[in-house]
């Protein structure tokens, strides 16, 4: 019999609308995403999305590691990368990064240089998501001084027929018309950083 993960609220890490995230006590480097509802049709969206890729080949540094399903207290548990830096601390979102540079103007150069970074891996890998909020966004530090950019939420597109899976076309097009929006909403908010000047060097 499969053994059965048990998960308390110390390990509790994030709650949304649709799930709640947990450590795995089990592996640390991995967290369990518990669905409110089963099933759970962001997770099904962002599974079907997964497997599109698998058969195209298509690899991915943006997206976090999907590792399978687990039995828990809780109901069935869906198992995924922990998406942490280097030195083990939460990786900060994109949302908290550009809030502190709107806060301290001395942060804004590294605000600028990951929002450049996030353009060019967004379009290298076409990575569709079902909205673009800063929040699903996170600044993973790999070292010292280097840092990458996780999708951790809102994966894959809830249309019936979802071209952009399967026709770079579509993908590429999706991402872009997702970007600019991304990109307005952003200069709304974080004016101090997000200057008219790079949102044009970023288009």
């Amino acid at each position: 019999m499969t053994e059965v993960i048990h998960l308390t609220e110390d390990l509790l890490i994030g709650k949304g609308a649709h799930k709640k995230v947990y450590i795995d006590p089990t592996d640390a480097d991995r967290c369990i995403k518990i669905p409110h509802v089963t099933p759970d049709a962001d997770l099904e969206k962002e599974l079907q999305y997964r497997r599109a890729r698998e058969r195209r080949n298509l690899g991915s540094r943006m997206l976090p590691a999907y590792y399978g399903t687990v039995r828990t207290n809780l109901g069935t548990g869906y198992v995924f990368e922990r998406v942490r830096d280097f030195d083990g601390r939460t990786s900060r979102t994109i949302s908290q990064l550009l809030a502190e540079a709107s806060a301290d103007r001395a942060r804004i150069p590294f605000a600028e240089t990951v929002m450049q970074k996030f353009r060019t891996m967004l379009f290298e890998e076409m990575i569709v998501t079902s909205n673009m909020e800063a929040v699903n966004f996170a600044v993973q530090r790999i070292s010292e001084t280097e840092f990458t950019v996780r999708v951790t939420d809102n994966i894959g597109s809830p249309v019936f027929i979802p071209l952009a899976y399967y026709i770079d076309f579509f993908a590429r097009r999706r991402v872009r018309k997702y970007w600019v929006r991304f990109l307005d909403q952003m200069q709304k908010k974080h004016p101090a950083v997000m200057t008219e000047s790079l949102k044009n060097r970023l288009l």
